[in-house]
């Protein structure tokens, strides 16, 4: 058996998304991605770990080999970003 898909299990998630967790898909879009010590981390910290929960935003570098230091928009992130307007 396989392990569970992260998407798959963010999928769950009923509630309502805060206003927050937009601006920072947009600003993890809009830069490319947003060091995990910034201002932006340190005052949106549990929209950052919503985001991340869901599977939307990641640690992981581009090419899947390491974790670095800053945040970056994952596909299922970017879907969400650019199809707000059907998750609110």
């Amino acid at each position: 058996m396989s392990p569970p898909n992260r998407t798959h299990m963010a999928s769950h998630y009923h509630g309502p998304y805060p206003a927050n967790l937009w601006t920072v898909l947009e600003v993890c879009h809009r830069l490319g991605s947003v060091s995990i010590q910034s201002n932006l981390a340190r005052g949106a910290a549990i929209e950052l770990a919503l985001a991340a929960s869901i599977g939307w935003i990641t640690t992981v570098s581009p090419d899947g080999a390491s974790h670095g230091a800053r945040w970056r928009l994952t596909q299922a992130g970017l879907l969400a970003h650019h199809h707000r307007e059907y998750l609110e």
